[in-house]
Order: C-alpha cells, then structure tokens, then sequence
C-alpha cells in the first residue's frame, strides 16, 4: 500500500493508513477470534506492519553500515516520525472505536487491555511511583529490543501491544468524561507520557533491528560492525532517557491527581 520512501517522506500517509488497518484488524478478530479479539488485533497489526518495518530495519541498517555523512539524530530522525506516525494512527483510530462503540462490547473487544491497565494500575498504587514506572517501562523496552534482535521484528508485537492498551485507556477516559467529544482532552491527558513510552520502544526496537540485520550480514567488516554497535547503542541511550523522563512525567501526574 505505500512504500519505504513515501513512509518516510509522507508520515501522515501512515497515520491514516495504520490507523485504518488497525480497526479492520478489530473487526476481523471479532469474527474470527471471537473470544480474544484484543489479544488476536494485536498478532494481525504485528503481522500487517511487518513487511515496512522490516524494510526499514534493513534500510536503516544500510545506513549505519556505509557510515553516511550526517548527524546521528538526522540520520534516523524521518524513521522515527515514521513509526511515531505509525503507533500515533493506531493509538487514535482505537482510541476513536472504543468510545464509539456500546460499553459492552468495548470491554469485551479491548478486554485483555482493560485487564492490563487494572494491572498496571495496582502497581502505582502498591508500589512506588517513579521507581516502579520506570522498572515496568525499562521490562518492555528491553524486550522490545531482544524481540527484535532474536526475531528481527518482534519489538512490533510488543510496541502494538502497549499501543493497543494506551488507546483503551484514552477511550475509558474519554467515555468517562462524557464521550467522544472529549476524546482530544483525554489523548492529552495521556501524551505527555504515553507518547513518550511508545516512542522509546520504537527505538529500542530498531536498535534491535538495526544489530540484527547486521549480525546476518556475514561479510560485515569491523569497522563497519562497530559503526552498528554504536549505533545501536546511542539508540538504547536515548531510549532510556526518554523512558526516565516519561517516568517523571507519569509520576507527577498521579501525585497531583
């Protein structure tokens, strides 16, 4: 449907486009898979978003390897818009569909989510705040960096997964705000934080993509292997930072509420 240049250059193209493949992915679960159809979403947008991740993981890589002449964060900032662009269409259109659709059948589509987010939310309160966020936040990302570097695209799984349950969040807020109408209220509620922790897993998982792609290339010599490693490395860096500023954030958010 859209290629690696348009992705990159076009990223509103991706908005929309995943945003769309994400609810026919909720439909076709719900008649297919009917009892898990929030678990079930989540493996068809993973095995939709494939391909073009995997592109841009090789395209990416390329990159790393030939040592182009331009600053780290320009080098990779176009495939950072568009994967935020990616997740940012997914997160809107559920979000969108949850609060469109009866209660009844909202919980019972996004019931694996609303499960987590209960989850998620007895560990605020049991635990300490910053330390607990941050540690939850540091599981996924570091997982999301072994999917990818096992399975080339595993981050994927994970990234739609908390993209998923970041959108039933926003729709249960939304719906208990007074509705679709103050569903730009609650995505703000949520995107200082959210987009932040949604962000920090996508670039784990292309540090992962990016030294896997490397590591399957046998005739990598070791300059051009260490120019991936570090790569890489800055990537996680820069993952964790954000992931401890997204862990401030959150933290402030719950103490003030």
């Amino acid at each position: 449907m859209i290629s690696f240049k348009e992705a990159v250059k076009r990223p509103r193209y991706m908005f929309f486009i995943s945003g769309i493949v994400a609810v026919l992915c909720v439909m076709i679960s719900k008649f297919v898979f009917n009892e898990y159809v929030g678990l079930f979403t989540t493996f068809l947008i993973t095995m939709t978003l494939i391909p073009i991740t995997r592109v841009i993981s090789i395209k990416e890589t390329e990159k790393s390897i030939e040592g182009i002449r331009e600053g780290f964060f320009q080098r990779y900032r176009e495939v950072i818009i568009a994967y935020g662009a990616i997740f940012s269409g997914i997160v809107f259109f559920l979000s969108l569909l949850y609060v469109l659709l009866p209660d009844g059948t909202a919980n019972m589509i996004f019931y694996e989510q609303v499960r987590e987010i209960s989850r998620i939310r007895g560990n605020f309160v049991f635990g300490g705040l910053f330390t607990t966020i941050f540690l939850n936040n540091a599981i996924v990302l570091t997982l999301s960096f072994l999917f990818s570097l096992l399975f080339g695209f595993g981050a994927i799984f994970i990234v739609s997964w908390n993209a998923t349950v970041l959108a039933a969040a926003i729709g249960m807020l939304s719906k208990a705000l007074g509705g679709a109408k103050t569903l730009p209220l609650a995505i703000l509620t949520f995107l200082p934080h959210g987009s932040l922790e949604i962000l920090a897993y996508l670039i784990g998982g292309l540090a992962g993509g990016i030294l896997s792609v490397a590591i399957t290339k046998r005739n990598i010599s070791g300059v051009k292997f260490y120019r991936v490693l570090s790569d890489t490395f800055m990537l996680y860096v820069y993952s964790v930072l954000l992931l401890v500023v997204a862990g401030l954030i959150e933290s402030i958010a719950i103490i003030l509420s």
